[in-house]
């Protein structure tokens, strides 16, 4: 069988702003060390503790795709299909991409935001409420699986924030709502269409976490949670027996 994995995802450009008083300190800092000097203190921005210490705050900005390690198939030939840039905000168009290209498989790849800083981790969401739930479990699980794996090969214990049925994902007024690009069609909601084939949505780590943005901002990082992922999706393939 030709594989044809349908992978959808988002670029973040993560940028260091600094307040007024914690730009001013830090200049003052600099500049006060003669040239070839050894500093009397050094700040660690990857930490908390260093962030405050200068007044500063991690955030970063999702107004534009920016593309990033943008990489031909490999030896293997796999992936087979060339990439395809979708429109953020049209959900609907990525779920007819995937089913009118006949994708195998479809994964939506993020990276967590929170406004506690606190929370870290990798999670990964599927929904159970379709023909594929079964599936879509199996899937969910490999990925959560392959890329703390990866991840603790490459130097991080990430915490494990396990994988996550999507009917959970927001309630109101005792209404159960799911992940558009996971969930079953509703019509009501502006869905009319759902995707046709196993599907997982993967949150690696946390963008506001000051050592989980440190790893996510590391080459060789990335390039280790990539392998895990696709790791994971031979063995789905493997276990769907195709």
């Amino acid at each position: 069988m030709r594989l044809r994995a349908i992978m959808l995802g988002e670029a973040l450009l993560f940028l260091l702003v600094l307040t007024a008083a914690g730009a001013a300190g830090a200049k003052e800092i600099l500049g006060g060390v003669p040239a070839g000097a050894a500093p009397a203190a050094t700040v660690d921005l990857t930490t908390d503790e260093g962030l405050k210490a200068v007044g500063g705050v991690w955030r970063y900005s999702d107004k534009r795709i920016v593309e990033t390690e943008l990489r031909a198939p490999g030896p293997d030939g796999q992936p087979p299909n060339p990439t395809i840039l979708t429109s953020r905000s049209d959900l609907q168009a990525r779920v007819d991409w995937a089913n009118d290209n006949h994708g195998d498989l479809f994964l939506s790849l993020h990276s967590n935001d929170a406004g506690d800083i606190s929370e870290s981790g990798v999670e990964v969401w599927y929904c159970a409420d379709r023909e594929d739930g079964a599936a879509n479990e199996v899937l969910a699980q490999m990925l959560l699986g392959n890329v703390l794996d990866g991840l603790r090969a490459y130097g991080y214990r990430a915490n494990n924030r396990g994988i996550k049925e999507d009917r959970y994902f927001r309630v109101r007024n005792g209404r159960n709502f799911h992940l558009f690009v996971l969930g079953p069609r509703n019509p009501d909601a502006n869905h009319p269409r759902a995707t046709v084939m196993p599907a997982a949505l993967i949150e690696n780590l946390f963008m506001r976490h000051a050592r989980d943005q440190y790893v996510l901002r590391d080459p060789a990082a990335r390039e280790a949670i990539t392998q895990s992922m696709r790791q994971a999706l031979n063995q789905f393939f493997e276990w769907r027996g195709g």
